[in-house]
């Protein structure tokens, strides 16, 4: 391995000792091609390259090989060696900005700071592909606005502290059970109180088959139609107006 270290001195008041020093590294490398013949330059102190007119494809300086700014260790965390790869093993600051081609990685989100913000403020994607901060309020009461293309499942949790709902569908059913059969502006409310349909209205547990304006509420009060109204136990069959209140009236 040939070694040659040369001091800031050196540099500056023996221009000739280092211009041959470096003529010296591009015989050898000639002579050798392509192939690493192992020559180190150790320049101690400052090193500045004062070129101005570089271009693409003839920069003003350039390291074609696998570079280490900072102390040089057995290995470095996500780096790999290769022509062009580059470690910066300490801080760095870029004052232009940059440009990143693929993904970078950041060893945890603790790690990602940004300038400016507030508290619990998200990030948002403009037009342009740049990024704002919003406040949470801004995206709304956690449900949106929005047209649903699908049912409403809650899981099992309760809707509490609501104002008023409105429905502008044909029917209203409450029950835990199939609501099969609801239809033309009826009104279901109770377990198993279903098949209530063209303005039939079942109030109660299996409150079910009221139609043509018939009313039943109570347990099994089924069966109601043509105005006529149910009330009580198994109240049912009431029809034309007519009116049955008590046990299986």
């Amino acid at each position: 391995m040939l070694r040659k270290t040369l001091n800031k001195g050196e540099l500056c008041g023996r221009a000739s000792c280092a211009l041959a020093a470096i003529l010296s590294l591009a015989f050898l490398t000639l002579v050798h091609a392509a192939l690493d013949n192992s020559t180190e330059l150790y320049i101690k102190d400052d090193l500045t390259v004062f070129g101005v007119e570089g271009t693409l494809s003839d920069p003003d300086a350039e390291v074609k090989g696998f570079t280490v700014f900072g102390a040089t260790q057995a290995a470095y965390a996500g780096a790999v060696a290769g022509p062009g790869n580059v470690v910066v093993n300490g801080y760095l600051a870029v004052s232009s900005g940059a440009y990143f081609a693929a993904a970078s990685t950041f060893s945890s989100a603790a790690n990602l700071f940004v300038g400016d913000g507030a508290p619990g403020q998200l990030l948002q994607r403009t037009g342009s592909g740049s990024f704002v901060w919003i406040s949470t309020p801004t995206l709304g009461d956690g449900l949106g606005s929005h047209v649903a293309t699908t049912t409403l499942n809650m899981a099992g949790y309760q809707l509490v502290n609501v104002s008023t709902i409105t429905t502008l569908g044909e029917n209203i059913v409450l029950s835990p059970y199939s609501a099969g059969g609801n239809y033309n502006f009826a009104i279901s409310i109770g377990s198993g109180s279903y098949n209530n349909y063209t303005e039939g209205v079942g109030v109660g547990y299996f409150a079910s088959g009221n139609y043509s304006g018939g009313l039943g509420v109570g347990y099994n009060a089924s069966g109601n139609y043509s105005n006529g109204v149910g009330l009580g136990y198994n109240a049912s069959g009431n029809y034309t107006s007519g009116v049955g209140v008590g046990n299986s009236a």
